[in-house]
């Protein structure tokens, strides 16, 4: 089951009932985590404004994605392929204005 946050413009997969994290399934054109240019198809987002998703059901990482409200902050693992030696993890802040304008603010954090 794919479900979409257009606010970022990613749809996600994944969970704990598929024994798998819950991952990026698509990013989409022109939106926020499209903008940022280090979002990729295939990474793992580990949490969501610092609630652990590593061990929750896909239902319940859909939930904790809607209830983020205006401020979202994603940290996570990249997809194998587009890892860095020294840039494995990621944090990301997407807020929304009483417009509905997206802004994203990016940040490359070193191997823990």
């Amino acid at each position: 089951m794919l479900n979409q946050f257009l606010f970022i413009g990613i749809s996600i997969k994944g969970g704990r009932e598929n024994r798998m994290p819950i991952l990026i399934s698509k990013i989409f054109p022109n939106m926020p985590a499209d903008q940022t240019g280090q979002l990729y198809v295939g990474d793992a987002i580990l949490s969501v404004n610092g609630k652990d998703l590593q061990h929750v059901s896909h239902e319940e990482a859909v939930q904790i994605l809607k209830k983020a409200g205006k401020e979202v902050e994603l940290e996570g693992e990249y997809n194998r392929r587009h890892s860095r030696r020294d840039h494995r993890y990621f944090s990301s802040i997407f807020t929304r204005n009483q417009c509905h304008n997206a802004k994203a603010k990016f940040d490359i954090i070193s191997t823990r």
